[in-house]
């Protein structure tokens, strides 16, 4: 929260350009709490340096093209330099629906 999110007071609905009504957050949910949002380039950044902070290595401008599961995971990554295969503890799959690493990793 501290460094992207922003909590919306309300929100306005609209149709065909114009405001149908203001809605209170806070006053019409049932636990009156209103959501949370965050601007994504920001929550990216805040989230990828918390990664580097906590040990993680953290890779721009690389795709990943293979992940092999098992004891000692590897990631295969290919970028401005050429590929290589690095072994992890742990591989995050961000990658949304259609989503190479589950396919890779067999879940």
């Amino acid at each position: 929260m501290e460094q992207c999110g922003h909590h919306p007071l309300s929100w306005d609905t609209r149709l065909a350009g114009n405001s149908i009504g203001a809605r209170d957050l806070a006053a019409t949910t049932p636990v009156g709490v209103h959501s949370m949002t965050f601007y994504h380039p920001s929550a990216q950044e805040a989230l990828l340096g918390c990664a580097e902070s906590a040990g993680a290595d953290v890779r721009m401008g690389a795709r990943v093209v293979g992940v092999q599961p098992g004891d000692s995971p590897t990631v295969t990554l290919e970028g401005h330099d050429g590929s290589e295969t690095s072994t992890a503890r742990l591989v995050v799959g961000a990658d949304g629906r259609g989503s190479m690493v589950r396919k890779w990793g067999r879940l």
